[in-house]
């Protein structure tokens, strides 16, 4: 009777290591060589896809992108101005005549001066290319088409982005519990093979028993190690996502 109570009191012994905002774990601490620095409390989901969609240099580079097919947009509908020529040309003329006729009564010679006039001419010309007259508004409605694409592209990355940052959280939620889970569990099989390293000194069980004890104990740990690494792993993923340390958000 007393060894199954003690049995019961083993599987809930409790340790408590503080956490970021005052909240606890409860573990013993019967094993201080193994740590939970792991364990943090995590920022609200929208506050990190806000901050990847910020942070993404992949994002940046296709809104440069957009930015850029956009200005292209303009200059195709301004590009026509760049090959038309215009030619400008004037003249501008004094005329004077003096004409010289027989005199019938003197048999001389004497000269009539006429009237004088000025004279200005002026001409403007313009060329156009043919081309574009009849194929800009397929050249302007191409650089339309690839604005157009590289916003949808734009729209895709972020969409993936989200469900990246959505699903690296909901996976490191997962990931605490079970880090949680299996350190106790531990804990627990640790305080059992005390108890049964004890009684294999006392005699009461045989080496067989103890044997069986130690290998369940030792597959919590690997279980308990495999947990905190892929919690750590997932953590420090969404921080690479997010451009900074999580615990710069609480």
């Amino acid at each position: 009777m007393c060894r199954l109570l003690l049995m019961f009191l083993l599987c809930n012994i409790t340790y408590t290591v503080a956490a970021k905002g005052g909240d606890t774990l409860e573990v013993d601490s019967l094993s201080p060589s193994i740590k939970i620095e792991e364990i943090f409390e995590l920022p609200n989901l929208d506050t990190l896809i806000n901050a990847a969609m910020e942070f993404s240099p992949a994002l940046k580079g296709m809104e440069a992108q957009v930015g850029r097919n956009d200005a292209e947009v303009k200059i195709r509908k301004r590009e026509w101005s760049n090959r038309v020529f215009t030619d400008l040309g004037g003249a501008y003329s004094n005329n004077y005549s003096v004409l010289t006729v027989a005199s019938g009564e003197t048999g001389g010679y004497e000269s009539i001066a006429l009237g004088s006039g000025n004279a200005l001419r002026a001409g403007v010309m313009a060329r156009i290319s043919l081309f574009d007259v009849i194929g800009r508004n397929q050249l302007i409605e191409r650089a339309k088409a690839e604005k157009e694409m590289s916003e949808y592209d734009l729209l895709v990355a972020q969409q993936d982005l989200k469900a990246l940052v959505t699903q690296l959280y909901t996976e490191l939620v997962l990931g605490k519990k079970l880090v949680e889970i299996n350190t106790h569990t531990f804990h627990t099989l640790s305080a059992q093979l005390e108890m049964a390293e004890k009684e294999f000194r006392q005699g009461e069980i045989d080496i067989t028993e103890l044997a069986r004890v130690t290998e369940i104990k030792s597959k919590a740990e690997v279980a308990l190690e495999q947990t905190k690494a892929n919690y750590e792993n997932l953590y420090h993923q969404l921080e690479i996502l997010v451009g900074r340390e999580l615990l710069t958000f609480l």
